[in-house]
């Protein structure tokens, strides 16, 4: 009887241990480009389904020469050794299945680049880390070129973006500060939010550009044409960048995005508009069409994983191949699918149908929900985290 209690009890172990999960933890800082005055904060939170038992905050800087010498790991190793310190250790008894630990530390040298990470054990021991993220501090060598914010890795494997301020001309509210305020909330709330971007933080590098562009319409007869003004320093930006970002304040303007192509994409967005970001990156880096009816547009391209079809046969061929039902391609018209403006008798402004038909859900990232920061459908998915594999 007792052999046999042994067994059921090892079994149940072995049964628990198979089905527990891995403690997360995720950690910022804040400013996002502080000055050489400026104390900085850093928040790392944690989730452990067994309890979040300690969170550790590890921080290490070190001079503009001693900046990254190559990556290993998608980690950075710098020439010279850099300072390395536990910020903090924040401990919970008892054990937390959510946990914040948060530090604040004195200013760093104007020009130096801080790098820094968190650690989580949970109430059985499994441990897990987010490092290493960078950002420079204050007054950069070269004073237009992009600032890092938050970098992840070496630029020739991650996706970088680089966000450029368009109306931040020095008035009260809409100084650079203000700026790198917004762009901390499109990063932290808006691109981290969705688990594609944040379950591959090691897959984005972060920049806000020192230099302003702009943006600009003109409309002939009933067509009207957006396109964006270059910073003056765009060879600096061009020489790394994937995407350009132009953050603005025009509650008039409609954001639309320019797909890059293994170039340099670029998008728009209003800086309230947090939900909103990773829809127009979906364009500009990803090649993703708008999953609307009747005035989104439509990105052909050659890569794999398409998100939007122009016949029934090709949005059922996919179906079959990501293994969902032929049932769910839907054609989009004016009355299924469609996001736009309403005119007074609350007709579709531009009516009309596109002829494609949609694979993922309406209220998905590229979809109606798009603008209110919904996740990634099926296609969409497969479609990102294809060029994830790529890279």
């Amino acid at each position: 009887m007792k052999h046999w209690s042994k067994v059921l009890s090892s079994s149940i172990l072995l049964l628990l241990t198979a089905c527990a999960t891995t403690p997360t933890v995720r950690v910022v800082h804040a400013p996002f480009h502080p000055s050489a005055t400026d104390n900085v904060t850093f928040t790392a939170d944690a989730h452990a389904e067994d309890g979040v038992s300690v969170i550790d905050i590890v921080q290490r800087s070190f001079d503009r020469a001693g900046f990254c010498a190559a990556y290993v790991a998608g980690r950075c190793v710098p020439l010279a050794m850099p300072t390395v310190k536990t910020v903090k250790s924040c401990r919970f008894e008892p054990a937390q299945a959510d946990a914040r630990c948060e530090a604040i530390v004195p200013p760093f040298g104007d020009g130096s680049f801080v790098t820094y990470g968190a650690s989580v054990k949970d109430a059985r021991g499994t441990t897990a880390e987010d490092e290493w993220i960078g950002f420079a501090v204050g007054t950069q060598a070269d004073a237009t070129a992009p600032v890092a914010v938050y970098t992840r890795g070496n630029d020739a494997s991650a996706l970088d973006v680089v966000l450029i301020p368009v109306d931040y001309n020095g008035v009260p509210g809409r100084t650079y500060r203000d700026f790198v305020g917004d762009v901390r909330r499109l990063v932290v709330e808006g691109y981290l939010a969705h688990e594609q971007v944040t379950n591959n933080r090691d897959k984005w590098n972060f920049y806000v550009n020192p230099v302003t562009g702009g943006l600009m319409q003109t409309t002939i007869g009933s067509t009207v044409n957006r396109s964006v003004t270059q910073p003056t320093n765009w060879s600096k930006v061009s020489a790394f960048a994937d995407v350009a970002g132009y953050v603005h304040n025009n509650a008039s303007w409609r954001d639309f995005a320019s797909f890059g192509g293994g170039g340099v994409g670029s998008f728009t967005i209003q800086a309230p508009l947090i939900g909103t970001i990773l829809h127009e990156t979906g364009h500009a880096i990803f090649g993703l069409s708008d999953e609307y009816c009747c005035d989104g547009g439509i990105v052909t391209t050659s890569w794999q994983h398409e998100n939007m079809f122009s016949s029934q046969a090709s949005c059922q061929a996919s179906a079959g191949a990501h293994g969902v039902t032929a049932s769910d391609c839907t054609q989009l018209t004016a009355t299924n699918g469609f996001c736009g403006g309403r005119d007074a008798s609350g007709n579709p402004i531009l009516g009309g149908t596109n002829q494609q038909w949609r694979q993922d859900a309406a209220s998905d990232l590229m979809g109606c929900g798009g603008n209110s920061g919904a996740d990634a459908g099926l296609l969409d998915d497969s479609r990102i985290h294809w060029l994830y594999d790529s890279l």
